[in-house]
């Protein structure tokens, strides 16, 4: 039986794998927060050596099922967001690569191809615990960071040039676009909160968004250089 511990990338100060096949004996030193399958195992530094038995529970912090059948195959992913342009026909596209710790490619992703604009149209957002958010073409797309298997898409913010900020609790994701929404709301799983436009007419290309609190996010306009308070469990208009 083959395992796999999903390293996160993100905030992580350094780590030193020596990857072997199945049955073959392994050693894993890493420095950093540790995460597998989206939930933290180690917050400090560890050691785990399976060439011999567990001879300490602290050796034995493993999740079930990762360390209870000897050997596994130990492999870290992270990101690479690349865009690719045809300048000849004026389009674009984002490829993007998983990479485990050797600087391997373990999957490509490639989106459609669409027209450039006038601002950006392919944007990354970030690794939310495993689930990789990014924007393409007005849509929002969640890959599975181990796979690069596409989670879900969410076709409602239509947005390009975008700025987004999270909740405290980063379960939730706040975006405004230069053309589109003043406020686009949605949760982690690909579900639309709310999608808000302004009533005044003079504020648009909006630029900046951050979260306040769970009532209250503000944006930035270029047109006014205002900077507007909005509710973002209100209406759709304010």
């Amino acid at each position: 039986m083959k395992k796999k511990l999903i390293v996160a990338a993100t905030g992580i100060l350094g780590a030193c794998l020596l990857l072997t096949g199945c049955g073959v004996k392994a050693k894993v030193n890493v420095d950093g927060n540790v995460k597998v399958n989206g939930s933290e195992v180690f917050s400090e530094s560890f050691s785990y050596d399976n060439t011999k038995e567990p001879a300490s529970e602290e050796q034995s912090r493993f999740p079930d099922g990762l360390d209870d059948d000897g050997p596994g195959e130990y492999e870290a992913v992270t990101v690479l967001f690349e865009r690719e342009n045809d300048k000849d026909n004026l389009k674009e596209k984002a490829v993007i690569t998983g990479l485990n710790v050797n600087g391997e490619t373990v999957w490509t992703y490639v989106t459609e191809e669409d027209f450039i604009g006038q601002v950006d149209s392919l944007q990354e957002i970030d690794n939310f615990d495993g689930k990789y958010i990014f924007v393409a073409f007005g849509d929002v797309i969640c890959l599975d960071v181990a796979t690069g298997n596409e989670l879900w898409v969410n076709h409602d913010f239509k947005g390009y040039g975008i700025s987004w900020d999270t909740n405290d609790t980063k379960d939730t994701l706040y975006l405004c676009g230069y053309f589109g929404p003043s406020v686009f709301v949605m949760d982690l799983d690909g579900n639309t909160i709310n999608r808000i436009t302004s009533k005044d007419d003079e504020n648009y290309w909006s630029y900046k968004i951050e979260y306040i609190n769970e009532s209250r996010v503000d944006v930035t306009y270029e047109s006014t250089e205002k900077v507007v308070s909005f509710d973002p469990n209100g209406p759709t208009e304010q």
